[in-house]
């Protein structure tokens, strides 16, 4: 039960630490806004080498593709309700 105990503290005084952090810093937000406009070129520019679409049924499907074309294909499909 001690332990327990022991380990939810340790969590909560971490959690409050990471807090006060964030009320006594002011974001960079020039920095911020930078770095944003900058992530976001990178993943057009990915989106438009490795990204496509593929209509199946009434699901428009988004995919990517890179690697070796020679390799074992490795597929990952997620979603929601069907």
């Amino acid at each position: 039960m001690m332990k327990i105990f022991l380990i939810n503290l340790s969590f909560f005084l971490f959690v409050l630490q990471l807090h006060g952090q964030n009320i006594t810093s002011k974001p960079d937000t020039i920095s911020l806004k930078k770095n944003y406009i900058l992530a976001k070129n990178e993943f057009q520019l990915f989106e438009k080498e490795h990204g496509a679409f593929v209509q199946t049924g009434n699901i428009l499907m988004h995919y990517l593709t890179w690697g070796n074309r020679s390799g074992t294909p490795l597929v990952c499909i997620h979603g929601g309700l069907f």
